[in-house]
């Protein structure tokens, strides 16, 4: 009788599990459909609010900003409080952040538009802590941890498709207020992000996860003097703001030249499901690989990416661009996130990574802002070209570091 208890309770541990990666498979999706919709929306919306083209960008990078100065103080209260708590206060962002976007656009004010995309920022800080709650649930079994990785990033790989398509479909749902509908869907898929996390029961051992250790501390400047720690921070960052550049700046350079929004959408979905659908292979090569040449065939992916959208203005150009564009971005990011957690002890790594996350999401936040001024007076074209230069700079960083034989 005691086994069959023992079986009925390893059961129900199990069904707890598989029910906890599903609900937050299903916030993931939610997470990656709201940022989908904003990112294909914000610069075209963001033209429609403002006569200055230096500003149009703004609220892209106003939302990074936020995401990067919210983010340890959401781990903060996590630690103290427990994710649920903590993922609910991100679904109030969102929820927020889509009903003021709607007010924004009824206002025909810009800046209220940016300060809702602030609040979608926050909702991301929160957010993005939805992988490490995967690992979290199955704590106690390390041969599970890859599957429940693999569960959440079903739902990053299903949102990329869905988002842009969602934005396409319901922008002029409001009748004489133009992409209200994507926005106020944004709001609803908070209402249900709420509804979801409210639902997640995590071990109570894991609301008190905090860190308690005291060990000497490696000094950041001691830390930022380490190779593999400078290859990781530069691949990570020169990355992330190509990505982001591209994002941005697509749909305005697509609409310009006689695209629609459903058209620019469509092309979006093929640079998210670029970010997110490598991540199920991207681990692999680099077990088979390296590291470093996984980096860096990310590295010379984005580059062709910025060779085609130079070489073309045709929408299968723009496509083709964009998607390799997330490949690239996919490889550049997982890998060197890989490179900086292997080259840092336990106490080093939320110092390493702390500064990683601050010096990568600065330079989105300047470089995205700036993108609508350097796609104004320089166009399209040249901007491809700063933008090669940025990769030849991160894949040229990353030869060096291998030359020096540090592994």
């Amino acid at each position: 009788m005691r086994l069959d208890g023992e079986g009925t309770g390893a059961a129900i541990a199990r069904t707890n599990i598989n029910l906890n990666l599903l609900l937050i498979a299903a916030c993931e999706f939610l997470l990656t459909a709201t940022l989908a919709i904003g990112n294909t929306l914000v610069g075209v919306v963001g033209k429609t609010l403002t006569n200055d083209v230096h500003l149009v960008t703004a609220p892209y990078a106003i939302m990074t900003l936020l995401a990067a100065l919210t983010t340890i103080g959401a781990s903060t209260l996590m630690r103290r409080v427990g994710r649920p708590p903590g993922f609910i206060v991100g679904a109030i962002a969102a929820i927020l952040g889509g009903i003021i976007t709607v007010w924004a656009l009824w206002l025909h004010s810009f800046w209220t538009f940016c300060a809702a995309f602030g609040l979608i920022g926050i909702y991301k800080a929160f957010a993005q802590y939805y992988r490490f709650a995967a690992a979290e649930v199955v704590h106690e079994n390390f041969a599970l941890k890859s599957n429940a990785v693999a569960i959440v990033l079903v739902g990053s790989f299903c949102a990329a498709v869905c988002g842009p398509w969602i934005a396409a479909r319901v922008w002029n749902l409001v009748p004489n207020l133009p992409y209200a509908g994507s926005f106020l869907a944004i709001a609803l898929m908070g209402m249900a992000t709420l509804a979801l996390v409210s639902a997640l029961k995590f071990p109570g051992a894991l609301k008190q996860n905090l860190i308690t250790g005291k060990g000497d501390r490696t000094s950041l400047s001691v830390l930022l003097r380490r190779p593999k720690i400078v290859v990781a921070i530069s691949c990570a960052t020169i990355s992330y703001t190509v990505m982001a550049v591209m994002m941005v700046t697509a749909p305005l350079a697509i609409i310009a030249r006689g695209g629609s929004v459903p058209g620019a959408a469509l092309i979006m979905q093929f640079h998210v499901a670029g970010m997110y659908a490598p991540s199920f292979f991207t681990g692999k090569l680099m077990g088979r690989f390296g590291t470093r040449p996984t980096v860096l065939a990310g590295c010379l992916l984005q580059v062709l990416a910025s060779v085609i959208a130079f070489s073309g203005v045709s929408s299968s150009a723009f496509a083709t661009a964009l998607l390799l564009c997330g490949i690239g971005w996919n490889f550049m990011y997982v890998g060197s996130t890989v490179m900086l957690t292997n080259s840092c002890s336990d106490e080093e790594r939320a110092t390493a990574q702390g500064a990683n996350e601050f010096i990568m999401f600065s330079f989105v936040t300047v470089c995205s802002f700036a993108a609508a001024t350097v796609l104004h007076r320089y166009g399209w074209h040249r901007l491809q070209i700063l933008l090669a230069v940025a990769l030849l700079v991160a894949a040229g960083v990353t030869l060096s570091f291998r030359a020096r034989g540090d592994d």
